[in-house]
């Protein structure tokens, strides 16, 4: 009945669009990516980790005395140690650094844990396995662990650990070889048992974490300094004399 209707109106009938059937299954005619080894990804993504924090390498992979991470946190020290922004952070400017810097040596106490062996069949917790997959930490979600807890933020308790920071990278000998090969683990009270890359890795995230809440205590800080001058001067403008 339809092709009577079209014959006797004496319309002609388009043809259909030829449709190819990667249009209608794009996946059915791509090739998907084979996935990439674990042990490669690991490797590649703890190297990463070491290049921001150490800054450029020697040919053999040597961590070196001088890391970009330990001159941020110096240059840092600098800053107004006493600001608090409760709306960015519980902590003062200087308690966030000084939290920065017991990190530090307590992350190289485990790495030097998992350098030495042991553990090589225990694994990451649930949170570390989505810390290390998503590669962040979320803000104020986690609680930090006693150890790390920071004194007032002063000079006072900053400067020993920045000293004792320097004495250690002077002592070091560890190299990127070396990381790649130990098979031991060392634990976090939370995130369980980490290997040594996986040590640099997070290492990387929270140093990187705590920049940016620095970073953020400034900036608001400025916007808290701003506001103040114009309420005690409504007619001046802050951006001259």
């Amino acid at each position: 009945m339809t092709g009577e209707r079209g014959a006797a109106s004496g319309e002609a009938r388009a043809p259909r669009p030829f449709r190819s059937p990667r249009s209608v299954f794009p996946l059915a005619a791509r090739r998907l990516p084979l996935a990439r080894p674990k042990e490669k990804y690991n490797v590649d993504r703890m190297t990463r980790a070491v290049h921001r924090l150490w800054g450029p390498l020697d040919g053999e992979g040597r961590l070196h005395a001088s890391p970009r991470f330990a001159a941020e946190l110096a240059e840092r020290c600098r800053r107004d140690l006493t600001l608090h922004v409760p709306e960015v952070s519980k902590w003062t400017y200087g308690q966030q650094l000084e939290h920065l810097y017991l990190a530090t040596h307590w992350v190289f106490d485990r790495l030097d844990e998992s350098l030495g062996g042991g553990h090589e069949r225990d694994q990451p917790s649930f949170l570390g396995r989505g810390l290390l997959v998503t590669g962040r930490i979320p803000r104020k979600l986690f609680p930090t662990i006693p150890p790390l807890e920071p004194g007032t933020g002063s000079m006072v308790e900053i400067q020993p650990l920045k000293t004792r920071l320097h004495r250690r990278l002077a002592d070091n000998d560890w190299d990127l070889g070396r990381v790649r090969a130990a098979t031991g683990k060392s634990m976090h009270p939370r995130m369980k048992y980490l290997s040594s890359r996986q040590w640099f890795f997070f290492l990387d995230i929270h140093h990187r974490h705590h920049l940016r809440i620095l970073r953020d205590l400034l900036k608001a800080g400025a916007r808290q300094s701003k506001a103040a001058v114009q309420f005690a001067d409504p007619g001046r403008d802050p951006g001259h004399g």
